[in-house]
């Protein structure tokens, strides 16, 4: 996938730590939560954020709302659950974005499954860091998602982009705890 190596440096640039916490999976259920919570217009406004490449979650979710979300989830409003908060949305933005924007092209969710399933623990584990600095996947491991992708038969560097933002939210995701 060599359209997709800017986005990995562009990545690695705004990267937003997880949290510590997060290194172990959080409880599970909490950046579900954190999504399920947060208001319709605000989930479509991140969503929008990602196609435009601008994903700043700040721009999107006020600290009202923030507290309201943690609110809703059982979640005490320090340092790591806001970044918990920010994290998840930011996860969760991007995989929907991907996966919506995939089956526009004409993946079903069992085709978004398959691939999926196509990308190996390691480099799962490696994309699931994402946000976090230092961020820069192998060649090999680039190869591996072009070929996970593939099965998806993407015509444009912007389907491509769409899978990237799919796998990479997942794995994020994962880390965090939600599958």
């Amino acid at each position: 996938m060599k359209a997709l190596r800017p986005l990995v440096l562009v990545l690695a640039a705004t990267a937003t730590p997880l949290p510590a916490a997060a290194a172990e999976p959080v409880q599970s259920g909490d950046s579900a939560c954190v999504w399920a919570a947060t208001p319709q217009p605000t989930r479509a406004a991140l969503i929008a954020m990602v196609a435009r490449s601008s994903l700043q979650i700040s721009d999107a979710v006020s600290l009202e709302q923030a507290q309201g979300i943690a609110t809703a989830c059982h979640l005490p409003m320090t340092g790591d659950s806001a970044r918990l908060i920010a994290v998840s949305l930011r996860a969760n933005a991007l995989m929907t974005y991907g996966a919506e924007g995939l089956k526009a092209h004409g993946a079903s969710d069992a085709a978004l499954e398959a691939a999926w399933d196509r990308v190996s623990p390691a480099t799962r584990l490696t994309f699931a860091g994402a946000f976090s600095e230092g961020f820069r996947p192998s060649e090999a491991q680039l190869d591996e998602l072009g070929a996970a992708g593939g099965s998806l038969k993407l015509d444009s560097d912007v389907a491509k982009a769409m899978f990237f933002d799919f796998i990479l939210g997942r794995a994020v995701l994962a880390r965090l705890g939600r599958n």
